[in-house]
């Protein structure tokens, strides 16, 4: 009488087959779906400088999976850098909106017009986020601007004569001073 075990027993596996030389082995999961018209929509909304992880969960990927794009496809790499630089703009159009904005500067109160701090308040915190942002996107053109000059001015005119006078000293005598000499 066979045991239970033995009823059940299934066949072997066949032997994987050897692998050709010079090809990667393929990565578990899914694969890739990368496409341009895939990411187009997406890279669009960073140009409208919306979030990377809002921009793609709207095409249905998520952020791990952008990253991973930009590290295999350099062409989506450099269109995503672009994109950022256009968030950088998109975001200076939206602190000019908000510095012009005035609507609710002013609220209507028991005897009148009267002023709403904190609609002020909310409005400058747009602002500086968005000016800080957009400082971090493109340096070059809305980044602090930093002083390389340490204190040293070109008009000083110490800075002058030591300039001047750098290239016409005289070498110093190597003569030893005796005390009562004079």
């Amino acid at each position: 009488m066979k045991t239970a075990r033995q009823k059940t027993a299934r066949p072997k596996a066949p032997a994987k087959a050897a692998k050709p030389a010079g090809k990667p082995a393929a990565k578990p999961g899914r694969a890739s779906t990368y496409s341009f018209d895939r990411v187009a929509p997406f890279l669009d909304l960073i140009g409208e400088a919306k979030s990377t992880r809002e921009a793609a969960q709207a095409i249905g990927v998520s952020k791990s999976t952008i990253f991973a794009w930009l590290d295999r496809h350099k062409e989506f790499a450099d269109l995503y850098a672009r994109a950022k630089e256009a968030a950088a703009e998109t975001l200076v159009d939206e602190m000019l909106a908000i510095v012009d904005d005035s609507g609710e500067d002013w609220v209507e109160g028991k005897n009148g017009p009267v002023f709403n701090p904190e609609a002020v308040a909310r409005s400058r915190l747009r602002f500086e986020g968005r000016k800080w942002l957009a400082g971090k996107l493109k340096p070059k053109r809305y980044g602090e601007r930093v002083d390389l000059n340490h204190g040293v001015q070109p008009e000083n005119p110490l800075a002058d004569l030591l300039k001047r006078v750098q290239g016409n000293a005289m070498p110093i005598k190597h003569e030893t001073f005796e005390p009562g000499e004079a």
